[in-house]
């Protein structure tokens, strides 16, 4: 059996058809995580560590799904560990460019 990890999701990963990116992905909670999303090229949400509130949910994922993730997550983003509101360690997309 694969091992599972939890994800917490802010963006375009929520929405179908993005979400099937998760594959067989078990819905957690909704939790908070300490940052500010910004606005990239215009069309989708960048998170960056820092003060506010980031409103997401927290899914359950096989760990080998992170491969096709990170593929669409691209060189944008990185991926890291970081606490929510309720808790838990989860992966999170930051985003990495500098924000002006």
């Amino acid at each position: 059996m694969a091992k599972r990890e939890f994800l917490f999701v802010y963006g375009t990963l929520r929405e179908p058809p993005y979400r099937n990116l998760m594959g067989d992905s078990l819905f957690v909670d909704r939790a908070t995580v300490k940052g500010k999303l910004y606005l990239v090229e215009g069309t989708y949400p960048g998170y960056v560590e820092g003060e506010g509130l980031v409103f997401g949910e927290i899914y359950s994922v096989d760990e080998r799904q992170f491969g096709k993730l990170d593929e669409y997550e691209g060189e944008l983003y990185v991926r890291r560990k970081i606490q929510t509101s309720s808790h838990m360690t989860c992966w999170i997309y930051e985003f990495i460019r500098k924000v002006l």
